[in-house]
């Protein structure tokens, strides 16, 4: 299993738990609020694990987000009260910021000649190009991030699938002149703009677009 595929089914049992976790609580079978306000530190540690596995070159977030879930727990669980850890939070972040603005290369996107997509993007941003030479969709999926996919030298033999899912992110795909790409999300509270072709040419292959858009945007263009 390669990481974002690690990555995204970790989210999805995470996000899961949450909904579990906060149905118990309102169900008054748990007492969720003393639970939470003790251990909710460790949602910011998970955050951090799972930023660091899809992507072990970013070490700048995992760390901000693992060094708050600690200090969180040591406030939380009572070990030092001496502190205000939100008073700390604005700084880390600014600086955090800046040191991924010093590291991170801008404007120069990964290649790859994969088949399938595989991309994940958390609290952070992805930029691809697929030159594939017989391309055959995959998945995105963008949690508070943004991904940018462009296919527009990919060679699309037969009509082929792209499953989507966002959360309070957006995607942007750049498609090849010709193709031909049908709209299948479901959107929340979100939307899907596609500027490319939307009627089938006799032998014009077809990029069939599923998933979910919840609270954010995937564009498609040429």
């Amino acid at each position: 299993m390669n990481n974002p595929t690690l990555s995204r089914n970790l989210a999805g049992i995470g996000i899961i738990a949450l909904g579990v976790f906060a149905g118990l609580g309102s169900l008054n079978i748990i007492d969720s609020g003393v639970i939470w306000s003790k251990w909710w530190p460790l949602l910011l540690i998970v955050v951090g694990g799972l930023i660091w596995i899809n992507d072990r070159r970013n070490w700048v977030w995992p760390i901000f987000f693992i060094l708050f879930g600690v200090l969180g727990l040591i406030k939380t669980l009572g070990y030092n009260s001496d502190f205000h850890l939100l008073s700390l939070f604005w700084p880390g972040i600014l600086v955090a910021i800046g040191l991924s603005l010093l590291i991170k290369q801008r404007g120069v996107p990964s290649v790859d000649g994969k088949a399938q997509e595989n991309i994940f993007a958390m609290l952070g941003g992805s930029e691809s190009r697929n030159t594939s030479k017989d391309y055959r969709g995959g998945t995105i999926t963008a949690i508070l991030g943004g991904a940018e996919l462009d296919i527009r030298e990919a060679h699309i033999k037969q009509d082929v699938v792209l499953n989507i899912s966002v959360f309070m992110g957006g995607v942007d795909i750049k498609v090849p002149k010709g193709l031909v790409v049908v709209n299948r999300m479901s959107a929340i509270l979100g939307g899907v703009d596609n500027k490319a072709d939307t009627l089938s040419d006799k032998g014009a292959p077809i990029l069939t677009l599923t998933g979910t858009v919840a609270l954010g945007g995937v564009e498609i263009k040429y």
